[in-house]
């Protein structure tokens, strides 16, 4: 059974993105995914913590959603203003509106930075690195 913030991060993608369909998964933890677009990018996967949602970007980064990110408001807001951020961020994943570079060391995962694909500059790009959207890789 899913948390306070996981339910009302469900509540708002039945209403922001009808359209997605996540697959639950029991866990634990509490999983719920979205298959993935593209092999190379993996499935998007959101893990209720308990405290606070992780969203996985494939196999390629992840990023966190918690209340306690918004103490200046009371509770019931907290728990509205992080799930209502982690449908905006899976939203714009799934539209291919973030983008990931990774930094490959000998070939293997080192880091990984998420950004707006707006700010996308495939010039800055270094030997090493790969970007990333939903959809696959970025040449």
């Amino acid at each position: 059974m899913p948390g306070r913030l996981a339910q009302t991060f469900l509540d708002l993608m039945a209403m922001r993105l009808p359209s997605v369909a996540l697959r639950h998964e029991p866990g634990p933890p509490l999983t719920f995914l979205v298959p993935a677009k593209h092999l190379e990018v993996g499935d998007l996967r959101v893990y209720d913590s308990g405290d606070e949602l992780i969203i996985d970007f494939g196999n390629l980064t992840h990023s966190h959603f918690a209340p306690y990110y918004h103490q200046h408001l009371p509770e019931e807001e907290r728990l509205t203003e992080a799930a209502t951020a982690a449908v905006e961020y899976v939203g714009d994943v799934l539209s291919d509106n973030r983008v990931v570079r990774v930094v490959f060391r000998d070939g293997v995962w080192s880091a990984a930075t998420i950004f707006p694909r707006a700010a996308y500059v495939a010039s800055s790009r270094q030997v090493g690195e790969k970007d990333f959207v939903w959809s696959g890789p970025l040449t």
